[in-house]
């Protein structure tokens, strides 16, 4: 009976008391105690359990078999499986338990059912309420998050677990899928623990061999030419940094080759004769929970520093103010509000002035108004009105980019509409889009290629500007390596499919109370426990670094294709400079074939390594890089 079951969207449930349970004596199987292993697996460890075997008294449970405890250690992406020679349960249970910095998951194996559970333990509110006339709370915080139970009428000889790159959870009874679940959780180590002494057990955990794979780089055809990375960094949050926490700040800024500041500006607030673009009183404070100064306003010493280390400075409005609007009459006469090109075009002019006198740099990009859309009427005199501005004051070199729709699917809309009119098309220099909407493709990322296509089909080969990114859905705002490495096929999908020049992530710096918001929302976070010092928000920051770090400004893509499409792999060049990224997407680890030259130092990224520099003559065996499921190494 084949039982499958997808819980990803629900909570606390349990489906052990409507299922029909199948009866049944789960009695011994007799087979060779070292059967050969299926092709493609190999030993972990071996274990065996009788009524002979050593026994001990648990405190608080029992007597019991001694656990069973692997040594290797799990990748956030894995299968493992048990493989039978002898299980009698004989009445009793075993579980095999996956744990992880903030939770884990658990098989547990019963005469009749097999239980899987998802749990969380890292909050002391995973208590639950206390009730004061029962002040006794659980050993350790722990609570139940997924469960299904599935019942079994046949010999148990497998059982498999997978964790995959989609954010699955898959569980598999004799080679056949029983349940799947939606998991956001790393887990590192598992274990097996036996409740009851009257069971025998004779088994086998594998793991898959290591897979073959080949790469090859063709550096003659090359495509876009890389502008750099960045985010937008709350000024108020930098402000409450202390001065050894700014030092740092500008160091990690370099470090993490985040050179493009894009700047969210007073917007609402600014007066009619902007005379209040940096007055740090006006900045609009954000709607992110219990706030903390997380507001919108201009700092042009901020930008100085930014343009003083090689940087540039990205502009553009979200909410305009209200006097930026005009009223006319539409073709039946009735009044509607629109935006008075004249006004903003000369509040745009007014910015570069100001950016110029007191950093002595324009904006290298003006962008047409984040996320708010306006008709195509309206985007064209916007447009169009902006570009003679600049041109007839001397801010010719500024550059504009079109406007940037939250989703990439908004975003194709919009570009339709800019290409509608083609004074206003040849006006940009560059198509721009956030892609909040990849968010809905976590749980299959490579479903997403087919809104890029359409994408692509559109643009008609006008240089892209990847203008906001990061993870703002609250069901995912969990701070795993899981959860970063979809990202990463962002990034990827990003530089390799849309031929991005840049990738910005949403904030650079937070200042909030809330872990997990500004864990997927921002790069950092400021550390109020460390005298007001940036700190890594999450391991989003890794990961975008294992590709913002060591892919510079002027370098070139150039044609990169891989013999497996689980390992996504991206090349850059500029003279003698190069730069290779590979991330292995799949549950095996890849034993590489490349060309070395020029590569000379090499850094990890996985959810055990922050960008650890490596040894490149470490990670090769015979002459082929070795790759961890889960991990991107970034080679230079």
């Amino acid at each position: 009976m084949h039982i499958e079951l997808n819980l990803s969207l629900l909570r606390m449930i349990s489906l052990s008391a409507c299922l029909f349970l199948f009866n049944h004596d789960s009695s011994a199987r007799q087979g060779d105690p070292q059967k050969p292993l299926a092709s493609g697996w190999e030993e972990v460890t071996r274990f065996s359990r009788s009524i002979q075997s050593e026994t001990a008294e648990i405190w608080g449970v029992g007597r019991q078999f001694r656990g069973v405890y692997p040594s290797d250690d799990l990748t956030s992406i894995f299968e493992r499986k048990i493989s039978f020679d002898k299980i009698s349960i004989n009445g009793d249970s075993f579980k095999w338990i996956f744990t992880g910095r903030y939770g884990g998951f658990t098989v547990v194996v019963k005469n009749d059912t097999i239980t899987l559970l998802q749990r969380f333990y890292d909050s002391f509110g995973l208590h639950g309420e206390r009730v004061p006339s029962s002040p006794a709370i659980p050993r350790y915080a722990n609570a139940v998050w997924l469960q299904v139970s599935v019942p079994v009428s046949e010999a148990v000889r497998e059982l498999g677990v997978s964790m995959s790159h989609d954010l699955q959870l898959e569980l598999s009874l004799n080679g056949r899928r029983i349940a799947r679940q939606e998991c956001l959780i790393d887990v590192d180590r598992h274990q097996i623990t036996f409740d009851g002494v009257r069971g025998e057990y004779g088994a086998a955990i594998l793991k898959p061999t290591i897979k073959e794979v080949a790469v090859r780089v063709d550096r003659s055809k090359r495509f876009q030419t890389i502008l750099g990375f960045g985010a937008t960094t709350s000024v108020m949050a930098y402000g409450e940094l202390s001065d050894e926490g700014k030092e740092k700040w500008w160091k990690l800024i370099r470090e993490y080759n985040m050179l493009i500041h894009r700047e969210y500006p007073i917007g609402q607030m600014l007066k009619p004769d902007l005379s209040n673009w940096d007055k740090k009183e006006d900045a609009v404070i954000h709607y992110y929970g219990d706030n903390y100064p997380n507001g919108e306003i201009v700092d042009f010493e901020y930008n100085k520093r930014i343009q003083d280390m090689g940087g540039i400075v990205v502009f553009e409005f979200w909410k305009l103010p209200a006097w930026m609007y005009k009223l006319v009459k539409d073709k039946d006469g009735k009044e509607k509000r629109i935006v008075d090109e004249e006004r903003y075009a000369m509040t745009m002019l007014d910015y570069c002035r100001q950016a110029k006198a007191k950093t002595g740099k324009a904006p290298a990009i003006l962008g047409i108004q984040n996320e708010v859309a306006q008709s195509a009427d309206v985007w064209y005199a916007m447009t169009t009105s902006l570009r003679r501005k600049l041109d007839e004051n001397g801010f010719g070199d500024v550059k504009i980019h079109m406007h940037n729709h939250t989703s990439l699917e908004g975003s194709i809309d919009a570009l339709k509409k800019f290409k509608s009119r083609k004074e206003m098309w040849d006006a940009i220099d560059y198509s721009a889009a956030n892609m909040y909407d990849y968010q809905n493709f976590f749980i299959n990322p490579d479903s997403f290629d087919i809104r890029i296509a359409e994408w692509q089909k559109e643009v008609g080969g006008k240089t892209f500007m990847s203008t906001e990114l990061c993870v703002n859905e609250s069901r995912y705002q969990h701070l795993s390596y899981r959860i970063a490495f979809q990202m990463g096929q962002l990034y990827h999908k990003n530089l390799t499919k849309m031929d991005a020049i840049c990738i910005l992530y949403c904030w650079g710096l937070l200042n909030g109370p809330h872990a997990s918001f500004d864990g997927t929302r921002s790069l950092f976070r400021v550390n109020r426990t460390d005298h007001s010092t940036p700190e890594p928000s999450s391991d989003q920051l890794r990961v975008y670094g294992a590709y913002s770090r060591h892919l510079l400004k002027g370098m070139q893509r150039e044609e990169a294709t891989s013999d497996d499409s689980d390992l996504l792999v991206s090349a850059f060049g500029k003279g003698n400079g190069r730069t290779m990224i590979l991330m292995n997407r799949s549950a095996r680890k890849m034993s590489v074939t490349f060309d070395a030259s020029g590569f000379r130092e090499a850094e990890v990224t996985d959810q055990f390594s922050a960008n650890r520099k490596a040894a490149l003559s470490g990670l090769v065996r015979g002459g082929k890089l070795q790759l961890e499921p889960g991990q991107i190494i970034t080679l230079f």
